[in-house]
């Protein structure tokens, strides 16, 4: 979230990791132990919170547009460069 917000951010219920969203439409993941971000999907726009499920399986995106977006926790990364 570098050029915008950050605006939401999850602990995962078990693993050392966490979400991020903001109105740069980026979800993160982030290593905690690493201190660095695991993976990314870019979004249709940007959003204001994130929260994992109690399994820790699936997230929650609350959309800057009004919508509430759910999505499993093993997304496929987009490769970083």
């Amino acid at each position: 979230h570098y050029d915008k917000e950050l605006h939401g951010l999850s602990p995962h219920p078990s693993k050392a990791e966490f979400l991020t969203v903001g109105q740069d439409g980026v979800l993160g993941v982030w290593d905690i132990e690493a201190r660095r971000q695991k993976r990314y999907a870019r979004l249709e726009c940007g959003a204001d919170t994130v929260a994992y499920n109690n399994g820790g399986t699936l997230i929650a995106i609350g959309m800057r547009n009004g919508y509430l977006l759910v999505v499993d926790a093993a997304f496929a990364p987009v490769a970083k460069t």
